[in-house]
C-alpha cells in the first residue's frame, strides 16, 4: 500500500495539526482523463481540508489515483467538476502570473526524483532556478543554496555536481531541498520512499520530520509528510474509485 501526504480511500487521517484555518480545501472534485469511449474517471467526488501546520495522509493501492490528486493540487490536471481552494482562494482558471504563484506556494515532490532533474544542470543550477526562475544564478544564490543543501544533510560543494552523482537516497535529498528552497506554503510529497531501500526510506522520512520541526520554528513552511504511527481515522466523502490498469 502506497501513500502520499494528503487523504486515504477510507478517509483522512491527521497527524497533530491544529484548529487553525484551513490552506487547502477541496470540495467535491472530480477528475477525468482521456475522451469519448476511453474516457476514464480518476478521482470520484474527493474531499478534503489541510490546515495551517497540519499533516495529512493518503493511501492507496499503486494506480489508485493519489499521484493524480497531487497533479490536479498543484495545477497540472484540471478538474471535471468541484472546487479547489488554496487559502481562501479558488484555484479554478488560473492563467499565467497566478498560476505561476500558486505553483510556487504549493510544492511537489516527485516520486522519482531523478527525472525531475535535468541530467545536464548542476544541483546548484537546478537550485537557483528554484529560488529565482526568472533568472537563477548558482554564484548569485549560493549561501541560500548551501543552506539548503545541509538542512538536508548534504555537503555545500554538492552545488556543483549533477544527478548521475548521487545515490536514490541522496537525490530525494536535492528534491526536498529545491521544494522548500522555494519557501512554499505547502508541499505534498508523492510516493517520495517507495523507489528507496528500507534504510534510506528511514532517513528521508525522519529528515522530513526534523525540517517539519525546525521550518516550524521558524514559521517557513507547512511540510505535510507520511503519518507516523497508527492513523486517526475518520470518515470523508468521495473515494479514489477503482485501480486503474
Amino acid at each position: 500500500m502506497d501513500s502520499i501526504s494528503l487523504s486515504t480511500v477510507a478517509g483522512v487521517q491527521a497527524c497533530g495539526g491544529t484548529a487553525a484555518a484551513p490552506l487547502l480545501e477541496v470540495d467535491d472534485v472530480v477528475v477525468e482523463l482521456g475522451s469519448g469511449a476511453a474516457r476514464a474517471r480518476i478521482l470520484n467526488h474527493v474531499s478534503l481540508t489541510v490546515r495551517r501546520g497540519q499533516t495529512l495522509g493518503l493511501v492507496g493501492e499503486s494506480g489508485s489515483g493519489k499521484s493524480t490528486l497531487a497533479k490536479t493540487l498543484v495545477g497540472n490536471l484540471v478538474p471535471a467538476s468541484g472546487t479547489i481552494r488554496f487559502d481562501g482562494r479558488d484555484t479554478k482558471g488560473l492563467k499565467g502570473t497566478r498560476l505561476r504563484t500558486l505553483r510556487r506556494q504549493v510544492q511537489l515532490i516527485p516520486q522519482d526524483p531523478y527525472s525531475s532533474l535535468n541530467p545536464r544542470r548542476t544541483i546548484g543550477q537546478a537550485l537557483a532556478e528554484a529560488i529565482d526562475p526568472r533568472g537563477g544564478n548558482p554564484r548569485r544564490h549560493s549561501r541560500d543554496i548551501a543552506e539548503w543543501l545541509e538542512r538536508v544533510s548534504l555537503p555545500a560543494e554538492a552545488a556543483t555536481r549533477y544527478p548521475h552523482e548521487f545515490s536514490g537516497g541522496q537525490r530525494q535529498r536535492i528534491a526536498i531541498a529545491r521544494a522548500l528552497a522555494v519557501r512554499p506554503e505547502l508541499i505534498i510529497a508523492d510516493e517520495i520512499t517507495s523507489a528507496l531501500d528500507l534504510t534510506t526510506q528511514a532517513d528521508i522520512l525522519n529528515l522530513l520530520a526534523k525540517l517539519r520541526r525546525d521550518l516550524e520554528t521558524d514559521d517557513a513552511v507547512h511540510l505535510a509528510q507520511p503519518c507516523s504511527g497508527p492513523p486517526r481515522q475518520r470518515r470523508s466523502r468521495g473515494a479514489l474509485p477503482r485501480r486503474l490498469g
